[in-house]
């Protein structure tokens, strides 16, 4: 008879990821006075017509409590442009004070985890963001700073309110065979 083959473990709750994610980032920031919040409800909801407030995955804060980073986070089991393109869509409702950095960080689960990182820089070039304009200097555009079977880390400068973001991409392969 042969083997059962497993099946491969599922990302399922974002919000426990997001938990598990929050957890490190403040206790890695405590050592140099900052710290990692999650799911605060603040600004405006990404989704259409929704009047109610948006619940942002987690910030940074700094020595006086106050906001210097946001982070959005989502699940990514392929590539998908609607789920992409939401949740960088959400981030300047979430984001009144035009922070800098902001991190996207997906959470991966594809068989294909470099070819998902391919399509996702390219697509990335050419896509919008709700309330966030191009820049046009090369050095702004979105540029590959680590790729490994396990992690890919994006950087790009895009503008608000005539403010250079710097947006800090983050995609982890969270597929794990059984």
């Amino acid at each position: 008879t042969k083997p059962e083959k497993k099946e491969p473990y599922r990302i399922i709750g974002e919000d426990l990821i997001n938990d598990w994610v929050t957890s490190l980032f403040d206790h890695r920031l405590s050592y140099i006075g900052l710290s990692c919040r999650d799911q605060k409800r603040g600004g405006r909801s990404g989704s259409p017509g929704s009047q109610n407030p948006g619940e942002i995955d987690f910030f940074l804060c700094g020595n006086s409590n106050e906001r210097i980073a946001i982070m959005e986070a989502f699940r990514l089991f392929s590539n998908d442009t609607t789920v992409i393109q939401s949740h960088l869509n959400k981030v300047a409702g979430y984001d009144q004070e035009c922070l800098s950095p902001v991190f996207i960080i997906a959470y991966c689960d594809v068989v294909n985890f470099e070819g998902l990182c391919d399509k996702y820089y390219e697509d990335t070039k050419v896509r919008n963001y709700s309330a966030f304009e191009k820049s046009g200097a090369q050095d702004d555009n979105i540029q590959n700073i680590e790729s490994s079977q396990t992690v890919n880390f994006y950087k790009e400068v895009r503008y608000r309110n005539r403010k250079p973001i710097v947006i800090y991409h983050m995609m982890i392969n969270l597929r794990f065979e059984g």
